[in-house]
């Protein structure tokens, strides 16, 4: 049996198995990943040294196996309550999207005030629906908020309902968001330093779609966005509407076809540059497959993908 795909797939769902049979109570996963990551780097040395890579790269799939169950254990959501005159300080935790006349963005919440003081926990995620402090639209441009900028919101908190056969509540859960919050008055507290990682590669993509937007005509630029970025915001609702009717919707959401897509050629590229087999035509489809899912925002299926197209 070849290590590849076999054992490494094998040692992959035997990590993942391990970490849920174990229950492995540890504060955060991310050692595990890191011991991983350490392991790659002294697997690329022996290649380098052309001395067997193989029991190192079962280790590597084991570890990664076991950081990914730990992720998946279901977490308990906090009890929010929902109703009217909610106050609440919250940090924008990732890039925001238009819907309707509002923007929608993430936020964990800071501080509760007013009537509900305290009722809502610190760390609480939240979705919020929102219209821009007018602060920031005099000094940004669209879509104003930025991650990292603090918002004191009051608005109205609701449980999220189905939407037709789709359990919504299930799926925000699944992000960690136990609660929807619309607001009715926003005012800025603080804008975002933006030194963090997450902040750099919002301010990033954002960029890069600005770009798009400039030099490529509507309704493409639109779909430069979401096959690239992951930027669905700006695609016109009457195309999306056409990629529904043809049962091709599934094509402007960033999965493992598009990562398959991207590594197939890069692949290709690297083996014809630098001969089939070696190094370089290992580590280029890699490299850019992750740099991919990065700019992409790192949506669980495209992680996923990264995950299986590295191993």
């Amino acid at each position: 049996m070849r290590i590849f795909p076999e054992l490494t797939s094998a040692a992959f769902v035997s990590g993942v198995g391990l970490a849920l049979l174990l229950d492995l109570s540890l504060p955060s996963a991310w050692p595990i990943l890191l011991l991983a990551l350490a392991g790659l780097a002294f697997a690329i040395m022996l290649r380098v040294l052309r001395l067997p890579v193989g029991p190192m790269l079962l280790a590597i799939a084991l570890l990664l196996g076991a950081w990914r169950g730990l992720e998946a254990r279901p977490q308990d959501l906090p009890v929010v309550p929902t109703g009217p005159a909610h106050d609440v300080t919250v940090a924008v935790t990732d890039a925001p999207v238009q819907s309707g006349h509002r923007i929608r963005f993430r936020g964990q919440v800071e501080a509760a005030e007013g009537l509900h003081a305290g009722a809502v926990p610190a760390g609480t995620s939240l979705l919020i629906y929102a219209l821009p402090p007018p602060e920031l639209v005099e000094i940004r441009d669209w879509p104003y908020l930025a991650h990292g900028d603090r918002i004191r919101i009051s608005g109205q908190l609701e449980h999220p309902q189905p939407i037709g056969d789709f359990d919504y509540a299930a799926w925000l859960a699944s992000q960690q968001i136990p609660a929807i919050l619309w607001a009715t008055e926003t005012e800025l507290v603080s804008m975002g330093s933006g030194g963090t990682p997450a902040a750099v590669l919002h301010r990033v993509r954002s960029r890069l779609s600005s770009i798009l937007q400039r030099n490529i005509p509507a309704p493409q630029s639109g779909l430069a966005q979401a096959l690239l970025l992951g930027l669905r915001t700006e695609l016109p609702e009457d195309l999306k509407e056409s990629f529904r009717t043809a049962g091709m919707s599934h094509l402007l959401a960033i999965s493992g076809l598009h990562v398959g897509i991207v590594m197939a050629m890069i692949l290709g590229l690297a083996s014809a540059v630098a001969g089939r087999g070696s190094l370089l035509a290992l580590l280029a489809p890699a490299l850019v497959v992750w740099a991919y899912a990065i700019l992409s925002g790192l949506d669980p299926p495209v992680v996923r993908a990264a995950i299986m197209g590295s191993l």
